[in-house]
């Protein structure tokens, strides 16, 4: 076994998703995140990259969202998110992988919480 088979086989081992999966991630995003389209720039990465999900501020002034799709697009999407727009400033996100579901086919922009 290659040493590059053994490494994606500890990581797969370890919870994360394999490279061709469907994967969902929970995410929250800190900083300053409100009242820059924060919301509006998470969607457009999102629907670009083909996943769907939700994204919506929370009154703690973080940002949380979910995006599901094909492992390479969300772990793309989250390099989106850690940049932000541009007047946005990221300081930190919390990433949860969680199981995918069925019943999902847009990514929306829902109510502050």
């Amino acid at each position: 076994m290659s040493e590059q088979q053994k490494r994606s086989q500890t990581l797969q081992g370890e919870g994360q998703p394999s490279h061709h999966d469907l994967v969902r991630a929970h995410v929250v995003v800190e900083g300053r995140v409100q009242g820059v389209s924060y919301r509006a720039f998470t969607q457009q990465h999102a629907l670009r990259l083909n996943l769907c999900g939700w994204v919506r501020n929370l009154a703690s002034g973080h940002v949380e969202c979910e995006a599901q799709g094909l492992r390479e697009s969300v772990e793309a999407w989250l390099t989106f998110l850690r940049q932000g727009p541009m007047l946005a400033h990221v300081t930190h996100i919390h990433v949860q992988w969680i199981s995918p579901e069925n019943d999902v086919s847009d990514f929306h922009i829902l109510r502050s919480s």
